[in-house]
């Protein structure tokens, strides 16, 4: 009659290894993807945030509520209209920090016959994590505003 041998620890903690070595890569995809798609989610919200600042910046410009001297001094200005941190909310605990800075800067102007400057305005927003160098999302756009002189 032959004797039963039972398994060492060192088998089956072998075995444990191998199985945990297979299974590691199909545990570890699922959050790589999950983490490539809340990435890409704060991108879409930041985009249409930076659409809703851009119409805000030309808004309060047709509006006369950013100052004329911004817009239609000879001066250029380079320094931001504003920069603030906000925090971007996707949902109660889904949320990052970001600071943004708003320019408002002109680009052409012309005078014309009838004393009327006209001025090429251009709108421009920045997006980084705060402490950080490189920029997430730069928006831009452009309009056109008129002042009789």
């Amino acid at each position: 009659m032959k004797k039963k041998q039972s398994f060492v620890l060192l088998e089956i903690m072998i075995a444990i290894a191998l199985v945990a070595s297979v299974l590691l890569p199909f545990f570890h995809y699922p959050f790589e993807h999950m983490q490539h798609e809340l990435k890409a989610l704060f991108e879409m919200e930041l985009e249409r945030v930076a659409q809703n600042k851009l119409v805000d910046l030309q808004t309060r410009v047709w509006k006369k509520e950013i100052s004329e001297e911004r817009i239609f001094s000879d001066k250029q200005f380079k320094d931001p209209l504003e920069t603030k941190i906000f925090t971007l909310e996707l949902s109660p605990t889904l949320n990052r920090q970001y600071e943004e800075k708003a320019y408002v800067t002109w680009e052409k102007q012309k005078l014309s016959d009838d004393r009327t400057i006209s001025a090429l305005i251009h709108f421009k927003v920045e997006y980084k994590l705060p402490n950080k160098r490189n920029k997430i999302l730069v928006a831009e756009s452009s309009t056109v505003a008129q002042k009789k002189i």
